[in-house]
C-alpha cells in the first residue's frame, strides 16, 4: 500500500461513527489476538470485506447446510484458546456430574426434577456404563468483561456446528482472506470437529476393547429426515472416519451409516444393521434409545453416544442443581470457584422462596423486582424457543413467562450477562457490533473445536440461528515464529 493509499485508509477508519469502532472493540479483538484486532482494522479499510457479496462462495452453503454463514472469522491466540478451553472443560465435567451427585443428596427430589417414574428408572440411567464419561457435547459461553460464562451445556449428538470445516475451507480458499494472510507472520491452526468426533469413537472403542480389526459407525438419524452430519454426506463422513483411524495410528476397516432406530436389530448383546455388526451408536435424535440397543450397550456389545442420560444431563434444571448442591456444601472448593466465576446464577423457578445475592426472597416477587437482569428459560428449550430475556421483553410478555413459570415447575431463571462487544460483517455492505455465543466441543474431555453464532446487539434477544444469527468459524492463532529459529513464517 503507497503512502497516500496508506494515509486514506488511517482517515477513512478515524472517521468511522463511533458506533461501529471503538477502543472498546478494539480491545475486545486484541484480547482474542493481535492477528484478530488486524483483520477487523484491514477489513474496515477494505470495502471488499465489507460486501457480503464478496463471499458468495462461503454463503452459498447456507443452501446445503441450512445455516446462515458469517463472513469474518475470529482468530484466537494461544493464550485465550487455553483459557477458554481450562474454562470449558471444567464446566463440562461439573455438569456432566450433577445428576448422579444431586440423586444421591435427594433421592425423591431428583426424580421429581426430572419427571421419572421411580427412582429405579434413575437407577437403571445412572448403573454403568451410562455414557456420561464418553458423552458427546457442546456449550454455550458468553465472553463478558469477567471472563467466560457457561450459560449451558448439552450433551448430545444433535447439535449445530458440525459443519464448521467446510465452513473453514471455503473461508481460507477467498482470495481476499488468502491476501490478507498472506501478509502476515502467524500461521493458523483450525480443530475438524467430525474429526475430532470420530477420533473420540475409535479410542473409546479401543479401550472398550470392541475393535478387532473393524469398526462400523450407525448415525441413527430422527424420524422427521436427514440430520445435520447426515446432511455432510457418506463419502465425507467415510473418508473422515479413516482419516482419524490412520492418524491413530490404528490399521482398521473403517465404516460409517446412516440409519433409524428401526433399522437396527440385537443379536446375543451385539447389534446389527442388516448383517453389518455396529460398534458404535451415534444418536442424531436422542428423545428415543431403542431398548434393545441400549441393553446391548449396558451389556458391553456396542457403544451409544450418548444414549437416555444426556437429556437429563442436558436439562437446563441440571444448571440450577448444580448451585443447590453448592449452597449445600457438596462441591469441592476448586467448583464453588468455577460456578462463582464461570457461571450465571441459575435456579429452578418454584411458588417458594430463593436466595438471590444473599438474599431469600420469594421467587414470584424476584421476577417482579429483577425483570431487566434475568432470563427465563424452559428446562428443554432448545433453538430460542420458550427464552424470555427480561430486559428486552415487554412488561406484559415477561409477565405471562413468569406467569407461565411458575405454574409448570420445568423453568429456571437465569441472570443475564453483559456481551463483550465483537465486530462482524452485516448486512449486504457493512458490519456492526455483534453479541456472540461460544459453542465449546467436548467429547468425553477431548477438545472437539468451536463454533461461534453472532447476532447484531440491535437486534435484542437471545442470539440464535432461527433470527438472525450467523455462524462463525475459530481459527487458531500460533505465536509468531522466532526469526532464529528456522521456522516457516506464514500460514
Amino acid at each position: 500500500m503507497s503512502a497516500e493509499e496508506m494515509g486514506t485508509a488511517d482517515e477513512g477508519l478515524a472517521s468511522l461513527p463511533e458506533e461501529v469502532w471503538s477502543a472498546e472493540l478494539a480491545r475486545a479483538h486484541r484480547d482474542l489476538s493481535e492477528l484478530d484486532l488486524r483483520f477487523r482494522e484491514h477489513a474496515l479499510r477494505t470495502p471488499e470485506l465489507r460486501r457480503r457479496s464478496t463471499f458468495a462462495k462461503l454463503v452459498e452453503l447456507q443452501k446445503v447446510l441450512g445455516r446462515k454463514p458469517q463472513p469474518w472469522p475470529a482468530f484466537v491466540g494461544p493464550e485465550k484458546l487455553a483459557e477458554f478451553k481450562r474454562v470449558s472443560l471444567a464446566a463440562c465435567n461439573l455438569l456432566r456430574s450433577v445428576v448422579g451427585r444431586f440423586y444421591r443428596f435427594d433421592p425423591a427430589r431428583a426424580v421429581a426434577v426430572y419427571d421419572l417414574a421411580t427412582a429405579a428408572q434413575l437407577d437403571l440411567l445412572l448403573s454403568p456404563p451410562n455414557g456420561s464419561d464418553t458423552a458427546l457435547s457442546r456449550g454455550d459461553f458468553i465472553a463478558t468483561p469477567n471472563g467466560f460464562q457457561c450459560i449451558e451445556f448439552n450433551f448430545s449428538a444433535n447439535l449445530g456446528g458440525w459443519e464448521t470445516v467446510i465452513l473453514a475451507e471455503r473461508l481460507r480458499a477467498l482470495p481476499s482472506i488468502a491476501a490478507f494472510l498472506a501478509g502476515q507472520g502467524e500461521a493458523l491452526s483450525f480443530t475438524d470437529t467430525v474429526e475430532a468426533l470420530f477420533r473420540h469413537v475409535l479410542q473409546t472403542a479401543v479401550a472398550d476393547g470392541l475393535c478387532n480389526g473393524v469398526l462400523n459407525v450407525a448415525f441413527v438419524l430422527s424420524q422427521q429426515g436427514e440430520d445435520e452430519l447426515g446432511a455432510m454426506g457418506s463419502d465425507l463422513m467415510n473418508r473422515t472416519l479413516q482419516s482419524a483411524s490412520a492418524r491413530l495410528g490404528a490399521p482398521l476397516s473403517t465404516s460409517v451409516h446412516f440409519c433409524r432406530y428401526k433399522d437396527l436389530v440385537s443379536l446375543r448383546d451385539r447389534v446389527y444393521l442388516g448383517r453389518t455388526r455396529i460398534h458404535s451408536v451415534v444418536e442424531l435424535d436422542s428423545r428415543v434409545t431403542q431398548a434393545a440397543v441400549y441393553r446391548s450397550f449396558k451389556r458391553g456389545g456396542a457403544l451409544i453416544f450418548n444414549g437416555p442420560l444426556s437429556p437429563l444431563m442436558t436439562s437446563k434444571l441440571t444448571l440450577g442443581l448444580a448451585w443447590e448442591l453448592e449452597s449445600a456444601g457438596l462441591v469441592s472448593e476448586a467448583e464453588r470457584r468455577l460456578l462463582r466465576e464461570h457461571f450465571p446464577w441459575t435456579r429452578q423457578v418454584v411458588s417458594g422462596s430463593v436466595r438471590f445475592h444473599d438474599q431469600e426472597v420469594a421467587f414470584a416477587d424476584l421476577l417482579a423486582q429483577e425483570r431487566d437482569s434475568l432470563v427465563l428459560k424452559r428446562a428443554d428449550s432448545y433453538g430460542g424457543k420458550d427464552v424470555w430475556m427480561g430486559r428486552s421483553s415487554t412488561a406484559g410478555e415477561w409477565e405471562a413467562a413468569s406467569r407461565r413459570a411458575l405454574a409448570e415447575g420445568d423453568w429456571v431463571a437465569q441472570e443475564a450477562l453483559e456481551f463483550v462487544p465483537y465486530l462482524f460483517q452485516c448486512g449486504e455492505d457493512g458490519c456492526a457490533v455483534h453479541d456472540v455465543i461460544w459453542g465449546p466441543f467436548f467429547f468425553g474431555e477431548s477438545y472437539g473445536g468451536t463454533v461461534l453464532r453472532m447476532q447484531p446487539r440491535a437486534q435484542g434477544g437471545p442470539v440464535n440461528l432461527s433470527r438472525t444469527a450467523t455462524e462463525g468459524v475459530v481459527f487458531e492463532v500460533q505465536p509468531r515464529p522466532d526469526p532464529g529459529d528456522g521456522s516457516p513464517g506464514k500460514s
